[in-house]
Formats: C-alpha cells, structure tokens, sequence
C-alpha cells in the first residue's frame, strides 16, 4: 500500500479494519498495536528494502490495485449472502 502512495495512517486504518474481523476469532492480540506495528515496518528501513528489492512498475503497480478490487469484491459478496442467509428464519419440522 505504501508504494501505492497510501499514508502511514491509512495502512495502518485499513490492517485494522480488514485483518481483525478475519483474524480475530483465531487470535487473540492488541490489534491496534498491530496494526501500527505494520504500517512502521512498510514506512521504516524494512519497508524500503522490500519495495526496492520488488523493482516495481507501474504494471505491477495496476495489477495489485485490479487484484485487490476482485478481493474485495469477493469478500464484500460473501458477507452479503452470509447477511441474507442469517435473515431468513429457518423452521424445523417435528
């Protein structure tokens, strides 16, 4: 996301927001702390490795942005039919 021209703060919004939920039930951590912990490492000396050793280009760049669309896109798809599914009352016969 850094590469991308996101801010510290907006990593660090979006771990928190996106990994908790689906992550939560299987662990148990301070998930603000984490998420800050995350957008440190992307933004400090590690985070320039990592991009510099990517070699990025602006395909490159474009396609993260289109597969992280298509995630999205699923995930948000999901969690709609399992709201559908959780509305309608289920009868059990005797």
């Amino acid at each position: 996301m850094r590469a991308t021209g996101y801010s510290v703060h907006e990593v660090a919004d979006e771990m928190f927001k996106t990994a908790r939920p689906l992550r939560m039930e299987k662990e148990r951590r301070d998930w603000k702390s984490y998420a800050r912990r995350v957008a440190q490492y992307a933004f400090g000396a590690p985070g320039d490795i990592d991009i510099a050793q990517a070699k990025l280009t602006q395909e490159k760049i474009l396609n993260f942005h289109h597969e992280a669309e298509k995630l999205e896109a699923a995930r948000l798809t999901a969690k709609r039919e399992k709201e559908a599914e959780q509305q309608w009352p289920v009868f059990c016969m005797r």
